[in-house]
Order: structure tokens, then C-alpha cells, then sequence
């Protein structure tokens, strides 16, 4: 993956929201959100993300919410996750 891609996918994973219909823990979706920041990071891997992590991250996104500070309107960030997915499906080997 470019740098390019990792950073704008970063900046999308970042505006993420936990719904207040998530039971996950906030701190265990913190965990989460902020492990794909890291997997993504492009210092980190150098190109390669592998496809597990790039079918969880679709998986994840497509059960979010933006968060208030995006700023973006519910279909804003459906054409957000959109544009992030279709990334993310030309990154699978």
C-alpha cells in the first residue's frame, strides 16, 4: 500500500465514532480503532498490509458513525466509508 492510501485510510479510521448502540467498551474500541491507525502506519509496514487485516477493516467501517469533530453528515460519511472500501478492495492480493 502507498503512503498515500495509508494516510488518507488513516485519516478515515480517525474520524471514526463509536455508536452509542456499540456494546463494545470504549476502551476496547479505542483499542481497536487505534491498532488499524498503527497497522496502516505507513513507517510501520512498509507497504505491506496483508488481507486479513484489510477484510477487518472494511468489516469494522461498515459499522460505523462519524464522529462530531468530522463534522460529516451521515451521508457524507456513507460516501467516505465508500471511497475508503473501494481503496481498500484494490489493496486485497
Amino acid at each position: 500500500m502507498d503512503s498515500k492510501t495509508a494516510r488518507s485510510l488513516i485519516a478515515t479510521v480517525r474520524a471514526v465514532g463509536q455508536s452509542s448502540s456499540d456494546p463494545t467498551e470504549p476502551s476496547e474500541w479505542r483499542a481497536t480503532r487505534d491498532g488499524f491507525v498503527d497497522a496502516l502506519d505507513p513507517s510501520g509496514h512498509h507497504g505491506d498490509v496483508d488481507n486479513e487485516l484489510i477484510r477487518s477493516l472494511i468489516e469494522w467501517l461498515g459499522e460505523t458513525r462519524p464522529s462530531r469533530e468530522s463534522r460529516q453528515t451521515g451521508t457524507e460519511w456513507e460516501k467516505t466509508v465508500d471511497d475508503a472500501t473501494t481503496r481498500l478492495l484494490g489493496e486485497l492480493r
